[in-house]
Formats: C-alpha cells, structure tokens, sequence
C-alpha cells in the first residue's frame, strides 16, 4: 500500500512539472474544468482545458475529444469550451449508436467518461 502511495504521489508530481513546463515554454495554460453548474451535469472527474494565444483572441481546447473553439478573453473562450463540450454531448447523446461514425462514437465515449447528466 505504501509503495502504491508512494508511485501515485511521484505520479501526480511528474504530471505537476509537466504541466509547468508545457506553459512555460508556450504561454499557454492548462486549466480544469471542474463543474458545468448551474447547468444539470456531473463531472465524473476533472476535464484539462488548454487555453492559447491566438492572433484573435483565445483558443479553448480539449483534446481528449477534439473539441475547441476561441474567444476574445481567457475566459470567454473557456466558457464558450464549456458550453460546446455540453452541446456536442447532448447532440451525439441524441443520436441512435448505429447513426454515429467513427469520430462521433468517440467523441461520445470520452464526453462519458467525463459527464454524467444530473
């Protein structure tokens, strides 16, 4: 049990450094969501958001399910991620299985292992 600790703790620090560096040397942050309140969404576990410069603005994305989009301001672009990550799971989760293709289906898959609807 000791050493499991001690592999997660190690774990999280290596994931800390990264995550500073990253920004570090792009300018860009790494940003969790951590709730869609007050919107009717659990989070089954926090959602990293990679907000960039852009010559526009600000860039949101989450990769995990190759969803972005921008804004004018760090945070218009993140509340502008939010909401589209809501509204691409709420359309994909609408749509019959068999009716998804490849992308979709995947999409789907990571938006559920990150959202739950309340």
């Amino acid at each position: 049990m000791a050493n499991e600790t001690t592999n997660l703790k190690s774990l999280e620090d290596r994931i800390v450094d990264l995550t500073a560096r990253i920004e570090r040397r792009t300018g860009a942050k790494i940003v969790p969501i951590q709730t869609f309140a007050p919107e009717p969404y659990s989070l089954l576990k926090p959602m990293s958001v990679l907000i960039e410069d852009s010559e526009d603005g600000y860039l949101a994305s989450f990769f995990d399910a190759n969803i972005g989009t921008s804004g004018e301001t760090e945070q218009e672009a993140f509340e502008n991620l939010k909401s589209l990550v809501l509204d691409i799971f709420d359309s994909l989760n609408r749509e019959a299985p068999e009716r998804l293709g490849p992308e979709p289906a995947r999409q789907l898959a990571v938006l559920r292992s990150f959202i739950r609807a309340a």
